[in-house]
């Protein structure tokens, strides 16, 4: 399963007047805090600097400091957990892999 395809089974919280895909804002924020963002505001800064990434999250333009909060503080973590665990599996533990 892709990222794309998980991210997009989560129902979205947000009204009907929303500029963004979610799939899209949930995909933003995973890349910019793999590239060591650590902030919500850095997410934004991020998207605005790498102009570049946008098209292939599924972005004209980068979203505001408000889009991104709002949409984290409606969104619900058990259900990005469950879909974040379809494209990233929990790690065995037991034996060290070296």
């Amino acid at each position: 399963m892709t990222l794309r395809e998980a991210l997009s089974q989560i129902p979205d919280p947000r009204a009907r007047n929303r500029q963004y895909p979610l799939w899209s804002l949930l995909a933003l924020i995973l890349v910019a805090f793999l590239s060591r963002v650590d902030s919500l505001r850095g997410v934004e800064r991020f998207a605005r600097t790498n102009p570049h990434l946008l098209p292939h999250l599924g972005l004209r333009k980068a979203p505001g400091h408000t889009a991104i909060t709002l949409l984290l503080h409606r969104l619900d973590p058990e259900k990005l957990q469950a879909a974040l665990l379809q494209v990233f599996p929990k790690p065995t533990l037991g034996k060290s892999w070296w």
